[in-house]
């Protein structure tokens, strides 16, 4: 299958919308030509389209779903191509269900979708009874995954020729076709979780986990399942009991969405009081037992097949699914395998950032408005693991606990390989105000949970670290970090242990700087510090590295009024903090700023920056005049566009070069410099941003001019040479913009420097 770019603007034909008697799908049809309006999973259906005139030649289908273009690519659309007939995948080929703004997951997304959505299609032309006439009509021929089950999706067939490479993309044409997939009752998945979202296999008493499930063709369907304690007794020794129940009131969900998450309550001991009694009666030797003479019974538990008689082995079963048709499984199938133990142990320790998520609770079901059932949800604590920081973050400790309830914890900060402190040597941090290097918290539903600060920013110890991490020459430095947990009042290896020392986990502490690396090829990559204050501007010129310079930026809200983006973290510089540079042939200066102290439009994007001095720098433009961007707040002015730091107006060039005021047909101006710096914007990212809102490429504003120059001429009168103003009678517009002129704007004066694509930036986190 082809994925179809929509940033593709080779082609800038406009497209005549189809009319809905020029191209149609006709029906839906089974394999049993019955029309059809939702389509069954794993199951062939046939399209048929007709075209006015007969004329079936160059068409094209292809598919999207609906709703869901946030979830992945720009405007992607998927071509169907014949493929041939293939199994379903395994497991959920989404990567996820809201990727919440990230371009990297969109676009694994979309990539998944187009490799795992078809499982078999074919592209053939037939000849039907239309309307009492023999007619050739396109066929489409596929079959979908059981994992776009619940969605809705959206067919077109369109024309592709010279004039038209694009499908309209419109639902309301007769040449866009929408069905609901439905996949066959499932449970496709279960497991636990903890508070960090990690699978669990094992826990302790006295703690809040939580049960994932993954459902197909169950949407508002209840699913009431019961939790057993697995009597795993090894053979040749016979159960005695069948697997004991576990008392659940809060055992029902009402299936919203393909994924559920249900809270479970673990409890305490006494819940499991029956289970624990069975587990420790099968494991004794019965007197009179024939089988005693020939069996070894400590052999059997130092072998591993079964393990401390403590500890219970729960599953999950689905009691009605037989009333469901889950005609895979049974109510004795088992799911979500658990030990529960009573063990006194520290499972983990990170460095987490806590929100809260809403899943459902711990409780029966309810009743909505229409006496239906329905979830109750709850906000529960969850830990995302970090696996990197910043010098001044506020970032939370978390240590997950089995059977400590209640118990003080003391949590200590290591580096790995000494580079901030001596060797060996506890960090301080903050908490509560303090600095410590004994982070103290107390087991909570299974975790002690500290919030603290790597150091107060501008004190001497946070500026000691930062000269470290990034200093003034060489490279940009981190540590790796590993925490020691100490449960108080125990000695046991089991609650005194360090963690993030050893294996794949870790975690990284930085300086709280984002990093920008320009490189004379084009390239600029960018390092990104969740949490950063500061931003640095490395050039590469070849293997020479320019450290351009290293300055504050400020944070705020992105302002909604911008209608080209639609969504990015607001974080700009003052221009006035780092405006110039000069070392060899790496030099570019803002000579003039003329910015009104009404407006104030100091501010621009730290990554739109990157791309403004990586274009001067291309054609060392030291002399250019600086008009504004934006206020401090992101705010726009007098003007209607500059919002957010990501728009905003730049004097023309002078042969003077001294930043003054140049207009288009100023002999002064430097048409030749001027090209060549608006090819260079053009490299590094500018004119390049396609909006979705507007449905184009955004290209900086100029407008249409005659070229004045001075020449020498040759007077007839006088036969000497002398210099005239000569008008171009040719109509001059600069490269990579477009003519714009109203009434309130007029760009004859300056440039106005919009389109900045952030995706140009190479993200490296």
């Amino acid at each position: 299958m082809f994925f179809y770019d929509p940033q593709d603007t080779s082609n800038s034909v406009a497209i005549k919308p189809l009319t809905p008697l020029e191209l149609k799908i006709i029906k839906v049809i089974d394999k049993d030509s019955k029309s059809v309006t939702s389509i069954n999973a794993n199951e062939e259906y046939t399209y048929i389209a007709s075209q006015k005139g007969n004329d079936i030649t160059q068409l094209k289908w292809c598919f999207w779903i609906d709703k869901r273009d946030d979830d992945f690519d720009k405007e992607y659309t998927i071509e169907i191509t014949a493929t041939a007939d293939k199994a379903d995948m395994e497991s959920d080929f989404f990567l996820t269900s809201k990727v919440e703004g990230n371009e990297d997951k969109k676009k694994e997304n979309t990539k998944l979708l187009k490799e795992n959505a078809i499982l078999s299609a074919t592209i053939t032309t037939e000849t039907h009874d239309i309307g009492g006439k023999q007619q050739e009509v396109a066929v489409l021929k596929v079959k979908y995954s059981k994992w776009l089950d619940g969605e809705k999706i959206r067919v077109e067939i369109y024309k592709y020729n010279d004039k038209n490479k694009k499908p309209t993309r419109n639902s309301s044409k007769d040449a866009v076709c929408s069905r609901t997939v439905i996949a066959k009752p499932e449970v496709a998945e279960v497991y636990w979780m903890a508070a960090d979202g990690e699978k669990l296999e094992e826990t302790g008493y006295s703690e809040d986990i939580y049960l994932y499930i993954k459902t197909l063709g169950l949407k508002d369907k209840t699913l009431e399942l019961n939790i057993y304690d697995d009597d795993i007794t090894p053979k040749p020794i016979v159960m005695e009991n069948e697997d004991d129940y576990v008392a659940w009131s809060g055992n029902k969900i009402k299936v919203e969405e393909r994924d559920s998450i249900k809270q479970f309550k673990v409890g305490s001991k006494e819940r499991y009081e029956n289970a624990r009694k069975d587990e420790i009666e099968d494991e004794k030797p019965k007197e009179n037992d024939f089988l005693q003479v020939n069996f070894d019974f400590n052999k059997i538990n130092d072998s591993g097949q079964k393990q401390d008689p403590e500890i219970l082995e729960l599953y999950v079963a689905v009691n009605n699914a037989t009333d469901l048709k889950l005609n895979s499984i049974t109510y004795q199938t088992k799911f979500g395998k658990l030990k529960l133990t009573p063990k006194e142990q520290v499972v983990d320790a990170f460095f987490a950032k806590p929100k809260k998520e809403s899943v459902i609770a711990d409780l029966p079901l309810g009743k909505d408005k229409n006496k239906q059932d329905t979830n109750k949800k709850t906000e529960v604590n969850h830990y995302e693991k970090l696996e990197k920081g910043v010098i001044g973050q506020k970032i939370t400790l978390v240590a997950e606990c089995d059977n400590l309830e209640g118990k003080d914890v003391a949590i200590y900060i290591y580096e790995k390989k000494p580079l901030l402190e001596a060797k060996d040597t506890k960090l301080k941090v903050i908490q509560n105000d303090k600095e410590i290097e004994k982070v103290c918290a107390t087991v909570k539903d299974g975790y002690a949970v500290a919030e603290i600060q790597l150091q107060k920013p501008d004190s001497a110890k946070y500026k000691a670290w930062d000269r470290k991490l990034d200093p003034d020459t060489g490279d940009e430095k981190s540590s790796e970090l590993y925490l020691k947990v100490v449960v108080e009042g125990i000695d046991s290896p089991a609650t005194n242990k360090a963690f993030l020392k050893e294996g794949k986990e870790k975690f990284e502490l930085f300086s709280d700087v984002i990093r920008y690396d320009i490189y004379d090829s084009g390239k600029i990559d960018k390092y990104i510090r969740e949490h950063a204050t500061k931003v640095r501007y490395n050039y590469f010129e070849g293997e020479t590295k320019h450290r351009i310079g290293r300055v504050t930026f400020v944070e705020g809200k992105w302002i909604f009024k911008d209608y080209i983006y639609t969504k990015k973290k607001l974080q700009m510089l003052d221009i006035r903090d780092l405006r110039s540079y000069s070392n060899g042939n790496i030099k570019f200066n803002f000579l003039t700023i003329n910015v009104s102290s009404k407006h104030s439009r100091f501010y621009i994007d730290i990554d739109a920056y990157a791309a403004m001095i990586a274009a001067m720098i291309e054609e060392e433009i030291e002399d250019l005049g600086y008009n504004g961007f934006s206020s401090k707040n992101g705010g726009s002015g007098a003007s209607s566009s500059h919002w957010n730091g990501m728009t905003g107006d730049l004097r023309y060039l002078s042969t003077n070069k001294n930043g003054e005021t140049t207009y288009l047909q100023h002999t002064h101006f430097d048409y030749e410099r001027q090209i060549r710096f608006n090819n260079a914007l053009y490299k590094f990212g500018f004119s390049k941003y396609y909006s979705p809102t507007r449905r184009k490429t955004i290209t900086m504003y100029s407008e249409n001019f005659n070229r004045q120059t001075i020449e020498k001429i040759l007077n007839p009168k006088t036969k000497k040479m002398e210099q005239k103003v000569v008008v171009s009678k040719n109509t001059s517009l600069l490269p990579h913009t477009e003519h714009y002129r109203t009434e309130k704007a007029q760009h004859y004066h300056h440039l106005h420097v919009q389109g900045f694509d952030p995706s140009y930036i190479n993200e490296i986190k």
